[in-house]
């Protein structure tokens, strides 16, 4: 199996699958779906969506989030802020 660098979700890094351990034989599939049926696993969910952290800063009393090494070295950034990364890189990026 080869290794190569992921460079993706933000922050946190890249959260693997399942499917992400080439490694992993049938029976231990098997055993961890078993785990899992049984109430047994202890971890975090998967869900698709965006990485971000959110803190309140009790000096402004405003939220603060971040999505990146960018946002970190801001501070964060507040609702509107963020409001508007979003919207700037939801666009084509021919209009950026």
């Amino acid at each position: 199996m080869d290794n190569k660098l992921l460079l993706e979700g933000a922050v946190a890094g890249h959260m693997n699958h399942i499917y992400d351990n080439g490694e992993m034989t049938f029976g231990e599939l098997k055993q961890l779906l078993q785990a899992a049926v049984d109430g047994k696993l202890r971890g975090t969910e998967k869900t698709d969506g965006q990485n971000v952290y959110l803190s309140f800063d009790v000096s402004t009393q405003k939220a603060r989030a971040i999505r990146n090494k960018t946002h970190i070295l801001a501070g964060g950034l507040d609702v509107e802020q963020f409001d508007e990364f979003f919207l700037r890189s939801s666009k084509p990026s021919s209009t950026l």
